[in-house]
């Protein structure tokens, strides 16, 4: 019984699942070895509109999560004779998330489109230097830096911060 799993799963073309989560669309992208497409779905992303005020735009995870998961059945069929060997997840990698020890959010994603923290980045000569932080973290001066999310974060709700709580960067940069 074993042997003919085994044979089987020889028999099968390995591919690798890549999640892609990108501002515009997510996508779940099968490759083979020689680096051809073996199969492909896609579905728009948008961020959404946060309570707390309707300028701002935050990420839902578990929307995305949703999106991913919609993409990966509508391959699925097509995997059939294939054996994933491993998956791979790219996104955008500013909008990271405070998460408590067991891996809970602790405040909704902030996304990279979210004018709040622009004035963070006007205001940042009062903690760094424009020119010491670019040199210190190689980021120009765009609004939607993860640093400028901290601040906002430890300015607006510092509890978050002192709970020990850690920055969990769940997208990955392109």
């Amino acid at each position: 019984m074993l042997s003919g799993y085994i044979a089987g799963a020889i028999m099968k073309q390995e591919v690798i699942l890549v999640l892609d989560c990108g501002a515009t669309n997510v996508r779940a992208i099968a490759v083979n070895r020689q680096g051809k497409i073996v199969a492909r779905a896609s579905t728009p992303n948008a961020s959404d509109i946060a309570m707390e005020n309707n300028t701002w735009h935050q990420w839902s995870l578990d929307a995305i999560l949703q999106r991913f998961a919609d993409c990966c059945r509508q391959i699925n069929s097509e995997l059939t004779d294939c054996h994933i060997r491993g998956i791979a997840v790219t996104t955008f990698g500013v909008d990271g998330a405070l998460v408590d020890k067991q891996g809970n959010l602790l405040y909704p994603i902030i996304s990279w489109k979210c004018p709040r923290t622009a004035v963070v980045m006007d205001n940042i000569e009062r903690l760094i230097s424009a020119q010491q932080l670019q040199a210190i973290s190689g980021v120009g001066a765009f609004s939607f830096n993860t640093l400028y999310k901290l601040v906002w974060l430890k300015e607006n709700h510092p509890q978050l911060l002192e709970a020990r709580a850690r920055l969990a960067l769940y997208f990955v940069a392109d």
